[in-house]
Order: structure tokens, then C-alpha cells, then sequence
């Protein structure tokens, strides 16, 4: 039976399991892995990774066109490399610069080649089980864990002599800003859940207290949304995933207000 959905938990320990369309489990299979020795500092070290080859074959058996589920992994330190895949004679003149960065080209011959047609679809091959990983075509960045990629891409024109950077401090005040204009009033519990100092917002007076415990927007409240007119109604789009756990109507309950 040809799956219609294939769910993938990625890592080492990781699982496929296909589904038929009614959701009924047709299989599970363990990741595939394949593990490489590479000699650091005198030893010998073994390191595994996921043998994408196998992988593939897994993935075809059951169905090629089934709708593919990733789970996300977070800070979970992986093999990382990076590799762009070309036709076979296109030109070259840009491979010392990929080199140079540590990308590795995958040259793709066409599938009426005898090259293709004796089993070498693709070069450098990927590493198989026992062998040695060759440096000199795949570079490996062996990051403790990739840098994490913004929620929102900033909306700055490119060149731009003096952008407006749009920093994890300014994504929090525009939650703050946002959560305001919903709610009617600040506490202090919404600027510790955005991790923001509350000091600036009432030493300049862009927030005032409300006799309640609560804070209102002050006058001289920047206008966050015109220095990000676009990430602002982003981010304003995405309240429901983002919002403060601070929702009853009396901001003077909150354990953390001030008269």
C-alpha cells in the first residue's frame, strides 16, 4: 500500500512512519545511519550520520508522492554541511568560490549518460558505511547547533545607508505596543514574559500609570510601527502564538502590579 502521508522524526534516533490517507499506520522504520572514524587529536573518533541514500529508498518504496510531515528539532547539534546540485557540463566558473566557502557541488549527469547509466547518478558520491569522510569535497561546519533564523524578515530596503535594524529587543517592543492596543494596558508580568526592561519605558515617559496598577501608552511612545510598517502588522498577525499569559480584566490582580 503506497502511503499518502510520511511522517519523519530527523536525528539519529529518529523514525519514518508512513500513513494512509485515513491516518492508519502502514509502516515505521528507523532512521538509517552510517557511521565515519575520523582521527582527532591522535584518536580515532566515530561519528554517525544519516545515510540520506538509504533514507531516499525508504521514502520511494512507500510512495514518492506522499505529503511529507518534518518535526522541527531544536538545538539539536547534527552533521551540517551545504551542497548545491548542478547539470553536468554547465559552467564552472564560480566552483573555487564555492570551495572557498566550504559548499560542495554536486555534479548531476543527464539520466541518458553512460556515466548515469552505470550507476553514477550524481558526484562526489554521499559517505557509505566504513569509509572515510573526504574533506577535500564535503565540508563539514560541525556547528554545536545552527544559528537560530528570524521569526519575521526584516523589512529594510537592501543597500539601505542606515537601516533600521529590527534586533530581538525591538521585535519585543512591538509586542509590547501590540499588546497594548488589544488590551487597553501593560504590567509589569508582560514585560518580564517578552524578557524586556521595563526602566526606559517609564523613565521617558513612553508608558504612564493608570491609578490601577496598569500602565498606558505615554506621550512619548515611539511609533514602532512606522520604523516597521511591515513587521509590525506581522507580528501583530501572529498575536494568538505569541501573546502574554496577563488577561484579567483588573490589571491591579497581577502579583507583580504597583498602585
Amino acid at each position: 500500500m503506497k502511503a499518502a502521508i510520511t511522517a519523519i522524526d530527523p536525528g539519529m534516533t529518529g523514525a519514518i512512519a508512513f500513513l494512509a490517507a485515513d491516518g492508519s499506520l502502514i509502516d515505521v522504520v528507523d532512521m538509517p545511519v552510517f557511521a565515519v572514524t575520523k582521527r582527532v587529536s591522535g584518536k580515532d573518533r566515530m561519528k554517525s550520520h544519516i545515510n540520506v541514500h538509504d533514507l531516499g529508498s525508504v521514502i520511494a518504496q512507500h510512495g514518492v508522492g506522499a505529503a511529507a510531515v518534518v518535526e522541527q528539532v531544536v538545538d539539536a547539534p547534527q552533521p551540517d554541511c551545504r551542497a548545491v546540485l548542478v547539470p553536468h557540463g554547465v559552467n564552472r566558473d564560480l566552483a573555487d568560490v564555492c570551495r572557498l566557502l566550504g559548499i560542495t557541488i554536486i555534479d548531476m549527469p543527464a539520466p541518458t549518460s553512460s556515466r548515469a547509466q552505470y550507476g553514477n547518478s550524481f558526484l562526489p558520491t554521499l559517505p557509505v558505511l566504513g569509509a572515510q569522510w573526504d574533506s577535500r569535497k564535503w565540508y563539514e561546519r560541525c556547528p554545536v547547533k545552527r544559528i537560530p533564523l528570524p521569526d519575521w524578515v526584516p523589512d529594510v530596503v537592501a543597500g539601505a545607508s542606515a537601516p533600521v535594524a529590527l534586533t530581538p529587543w525591538k521585535i519585543g517592543a512591538i509586542k509590547l505596543v501590540v499588546t497594548l492596543d488589544r488590551r487597553g494596558y501593560l504590567t509589569r508580568g508582560d514585560f518580564k514574559h517578552f524578557e524586556i526592561s521595563m526602566s526606559r519605558w517609564t523613565q521617558e515617559k513612553w508608558l504612564v500609570k493608570d491609578g490601577r496598577g496598569g500602565w498606558l501608552a505615554g506621550p512619548y511612545l515611539p511609533d514602532f510601527k512606522a520604523q516597521h510598517p511591515v513587521n509590525f502588522d506581522q507580528i501583530a498577525a501572529d498575536f494568538e502564538k505569541w501573546k502574554s499569559p496577563e488577561t484579567a480584566s483588573q490589571p491591579g490582580l497581577f502579583s507583580g502590579a504597583i498602585a
